[in-house]
């Protein structure tokens, strides 16, 4: 069921900062295990990421996608044949 709100009024319960597309709120424990991982494994799938973290493989992507913007990961190569590098 879709609840249709006229004239474009939002609820008061909804915080007027809620994040577009990626949520600000990743729990930092899980983008430290993506990192152990990699560290573990450079050439680690996004898929077994996902099986290891128990979350979905969308939410490994958008982990990863906060990492490399704090440049804290990067993507050496393509998707296949290429590995991740830790940065610092």
């Amino acid at each position: 069921m879709v609840t249709v709100f006229a004239n474009n009024n939002v609820p008061d319960n909804v915080p007027d900062n809620v994040p577009d597309n990626v949520p600000d709120n990743i729990p930092e424990g899980r983008m430290q295990l993506i990192l152990e991982f990699v560290k573990h494994n450079n050439k680690i799938l996004l898929l077994e990421l996902s099986e290891k973290l128990k979350v979905s493989k969308r939410t490994v992507r958008r982990d990863i996608e906060k990492l490399k913007f704090e440049n804290k990961l990067k993507r050496i190569g393509g998707e296949k044949g290429g590995y991740w590098e830790i940065i610092g």
